[in-house]
């Protein structure tokens, strides 16, 4: 079992996932995605197109219970689920997966460390970093405008860079958010 943590206050395991698994959860969604049941209801975020590959708790008005999950896929997911909590000495209360779901995120971008060039850096914890190309760029920023707080401008440099509308940004605040998902073609 190959992987890798970073301390952010609580721990956080990456494992790396086996190809078989990985080709195996590929095309349960692919094959499946219109069947697969919405998550969204029962989970916390903005992503839209969350769905669900295994239930196992109460059915309810948001989920009913459901497995699409072949045995040695929901194995692996118990073996990672084990070892974390082994890892971070969660005690030995009853274990169990309630609920595996997956979403589609921007597709675009790398995540890797941050690689130190001196000797003055030994014993620094990591530093996780996402990174996009210029091609993707104007992609990403479009869906970040609406809920950025911060680094409006540059964003919206980007935004204009790459694309004949112009969006009225005064003192880094959107002055008319209509305006902004009509261009977008939000609403």
């Amino acid at each position: 079992m190959k992987f890798d943590f970073c301390y952010l206050g609580l721990t956080v395991l990456k494992y790396q996932v086996p190809l078989e698994i990985f080709v195996g959860l590929n095309e349960i969604y692919e094959r499946q995605k219109k069947q697969l049941p919405k998550a969204n209801k029962q989970l916390v975020g903005k992503i839209q197109d969350e769905v669900s590959l295994l239930y196992s708790g109460p059915n309810n008005d948001k989920m009913h219970q459901h497995c699409f999950l072949p045995d040695d896929i929901l194995k692996w997911f118990h073996s990672i689920f084990d070892h974390y909590t082994d890892w971070n000495k969660i005690g030995p209360n009853t274990k169990s997966i309630n609920s595996i779901w997956v979403n589609e995120m921007l597709g675009v971008g790398t995540v890797g460390e941050k690689r130190y060039k001196t000797k003055y850096t030994k014993g620094w914890k990591k530093q996780w970093r996402w990174r996009c190309s210029h091609r993707d760029a104007f992609k990403v920023c479009c869906l970040l405008f609406p809920y950025a707080h911060v680094k409006l401008g540059e964003i919206q440099k980007i935004i204009q860079h790459y694309s004949e509308r112009k969006l009225k940004v005064m003192n880094d605040n959107v002055v008319s958010l209509d305006e902004y998902k009509q261009l977008m073609s939000l609403e």
